[in-house]
């Protein structure tokens, strides 16, 4: 027989695992992060999906994609159904790229697509390169983190699964690039980031759009003296600026970045170098950055120092790797480079002139007085004048002797 007491405490005990058994996790499970619907196929540029599907609330997510960079590369990424989103493709040629994506009001539910990534083939027929994905944010609404599987591909050059050649230019259940031995990149498409180009204007836009001007100016400095260098956006559209990533090369050994920021973005993460600042600058809001007609965006206010000698200069030469719109979509720019130079010293040819002509005092000079009168009055007695002296003194040969004196 029970007693009570023994009663009493394991019916809380049991009422309490009953509540834990039947209680929802703290974070969502079931996600799945993939690419496409399978392996990819294709010898030309194709363009896939990053997918976050089966999910219940999606709020932010950073995902970083790695590959072989001597068989593929990511030369795009974007159209992302967040309301920010933000890649990184700065060591795309190194084998990998990096995004971030959030809302600001609201999750995502059901498949999300993350983003779409172009890939262009830089190997050999039948090279091939895993698609690893790395989950290294993933949260709801509340901050909560998501659990999820990640369905890692391969890109194979032009071989399909079974050894054959591929016809198809994509991989089986992709839905992106088939029907064709050349897939045509899908209309949404963003353009590379690191180039420029001009949109086609429609009939109703007979002007083109105002073009927006990425400058930073010339710079001068004493040696060793600290200055500020500003990079600035001119020309911004009525779309506004949603984020920027932008590089400055220098000369190292004219000039030190020593530190960088004090934007108009939001959020703006430099990445200081020796030779190179690697800048990116984005709007944590839904809205990009507007400016008045006329006006323009600080991206970055960069402190230097000048380290070389004087007279030496160094070219500042930007590299505007993306450039987006409150849409997300690429527009077009212009740059314009700049020069960093170090004064020279302009003291020295004024010291030298003041040491060409002597000072003299009044005694010498009055000595020198009377010995011109006396050599003129000796030739004046002798019968031999001015011009004739002065021909045999400006005719001195190379042993010191005038051509009078050879003669005699």
């Amino acid at each position: 027989m029970v007693k009570k007491g023994v009663i009493r405490i394991i019916t809380p005990l049991l009422v309490l695992i009953i509540i834990l058994t039947f209680m929802p996790a703290s974070a969502s499970a079931g996600a799945t992060v993939t690419i496409g619907d399978g392996d990819i196929f294709s010898e030309a540029n194709v363009t896939v999906p990053l997918m976050i599907k089966d999910v219940e609330d999606v709020a932010a997510a950073t995902l970083k994609v790695t590959y072989d960079p001597s068989v593929i590369v990511v030369t795009a990424v974007g159209n992302s159904d967040f309301e920010n989103f933000v890649p990184n493709l700065w060591y795309a040629d190194d084998g990998w790229v990096k995004m971030t994506g959030y809302n600001t009001v609201g999750g995502l539910r059901g498949d999300v697509k993350f983003a779409e990534l172009t890939i262009e083939p830089r190997g050999g027929y039948g090279e091939s390169s895993e698609l690893t994905i790395e989950v290294e944010t993933l949260s709801d609404s509340a901050g909560a983190q998501i659990e999820a599987e990640v369905g890692n591909r391969a890109f194979y050059i032009g071989k399909s699964s079974d050894g054959s050649d591929s016809d198809s230019g994509s991989g089986s259940g992709s839905d992106v690039g088939s029907g064709g031995s050349r897939p045509r990149p899908s209309p949404s498409l963003t353009p590379s980031v690191n180039v420029s180009i001009t949109p086609t204007p429609s009939p109703s836009q007979p002007e083109e759009p105002e073009i927006i001007t990425v400058q930073i100016g010339d710079v001068t400095a004493e040696r060793g003296e600290l200055a500020n260098i500003t990079i600035t956006i001119k020309g911004v559209v009525e779309e506004g600026l949603s984020s920027a990533l932008i590089n400055l090369t220098y000369e190292p050994k004219v000039m030190k970045v020593v530190s960088a920021g004090n934007s108009d973005f939001d959020m703006f993460v430099p990445n200081i170098v020796d030779g190179k600042v690697r800048m990116v600058g984005f709007q944590t809001g839904a809205e990009g950055l507007h400016v008045n007609p006329g006006e323009e965006i600080k991206f970055a206010e960069l402190r230097v120092r000048a380290v070389g000698k004087a007279n030496e200069s160094s070219e500042l030469k930007l590299e505007v790797k993306e450039l987006r719109d409150n849409e997300g979509f690429s527009v077009h720019f212009e740059v314009e480079d700049g020069c960093f130079s170090i004064k020279g010293e302009e003291k020295q040819g004024a010291e030298q002139s003041k040491t060409i002509i002597p000072t003299a005092g009044v005694i010498e000079t009055i000595a020198v007085i009377v010995g011109l009168y006396i050599v003129i009055r000796f030739f004046s007695l002798t019968g031999r004048g001015n011009c004739a002296r002065s021909e045999n003194s400006l005719n001195t040969t190379k042993d010191g002797k005038g051509r009078g004196e050879e003669e005699r």
